[in-house]
């Protein structure tokens, strides 16, 4: 999944998502983007896997606090 760093999505998705999560965030600059041919322009270009498949009904486990 590709986002942005004030993309709304990493209210829901920021981990640890649950129990023995092992998600991890990286943040990758703009030139690795465009190196790998990920980024064209201002836009993502290639975002593999879409949210509209594999991350549609991403979500925390239900009731899960990490604090």
């Amino acid at each position: 999944l590709i986002a942005g760093t004030h993309d709304p999505i990493w209210k829901e998705l920021t981990p640890p998502l649950g129990y023995n999560c092992r998600c991890v965030l990286r943040l990758v600059g703009r030139w690795a983007l465009e190196k790998k041919g990920l980024l064209k322009g201002n836009q993502v270009a290639n975002n593999i896997p879409t949210l509209g498949k594999r991350f549609a009904n991403a979500r925390p486990d239900p009731g899960f606090n990490p604090g």
